[in-house]
């Protein structure tokens, strides 16, 4: 345990390195993505939501973020150059696998909510089956981004030897996640943009994790 929280440590000046060598690449891939988003809930505010409409939404949402973290992924393992300058990569195997896993993702989380009518243990097991399958498993991401094209039965094998390690790099994102919600969540009423921006930044500090835990994993693999 000492040995994998040394090394989530060890990952941590190199992210925020990458972040900063790459600022002007990464900047410029979070702003379409976040204009979409803001333009997404605003028709969500204005309109009259019928439930097609909202599933059409709640894609648009994914598909948005999914291109702003693919292309966060690509910048950080591979360079600025790996990317368009706005970030747009068109629609690729590479975009369509990435946007169907977290397509995936989502469905396999929201099918587990079943367990919740599980008397008295349905809510522990839901939370360490998330934990579980998700630090297992989101290493498929950044593989995707750069070609590897794996699979979350690969990401599974792959991670089999490094668990500890990636329980703890995904323990780091989650606090990261909740620390950056609480804070968009005090931003976005003064200034919608500013607190998607905010999300935005986070976005890529988690992928420069999940990117530099891909690297190392794939590495000692090898």
């Amino acid at each position: 345990m000492k040995e994998a929280i040394k090394q989530v440590g060890s990952i941590l000046p190199t992210v925020l390195s990458n972040v900063v060598n790459n600022y002007a690449a990464l900047l410029r891939a979070i702003l379409i993505p976040m204009a979409v988003v803001l333009f997404l809930g605003f028709i969500a505010s204005t309109v009259s939501m019928t439930l097609s409409l909202l599933y059409g939404i709640s894609l648009l949402y994914l598909l948005a973020y999914s291109s702003m973290i693919l292309s966060f992924h690509r910048v950080l393992i591979l360079g600025s150059n790996a990317v368009s300058k706005w970030g747009i990569n068109g629609i690729s195997k590479r975009e369509f696998q990435f946007f169907l896993y977290v397509l995936c993702l989502f469905v396999m989380f929201y099918l587990m909510g079943f367990l919740l009518l599980i008397p008295k243990y349905g809510l522990p097991l839901l939370f360490i089956l998330k934990v579980v399958l998700t630090f297992r498993i989101i290493l498929v991401f950044p593989a995707i981004s750069v070609d590897r094209y794996w699979s979350f039965f690969r990401s599974w094998k792959e991670t089999k030897a490094h668990q500890v390690f990636m329980l703890f790099v995904v323990i780091t994102v989650v606090f990261i996640r909740e620390v950056a919600k609480g804070l968009s969540e005090y931003l976005t009423p003064i200034a919608s943009m500013l607190g998607l921006m905010v999300e935005g930044l986070v976005w890529v500090f988690i992928a420069g994790l999940l990117s530099e835990a891909f690297k190392l994993i794939e590495l000692k693999n090898k």
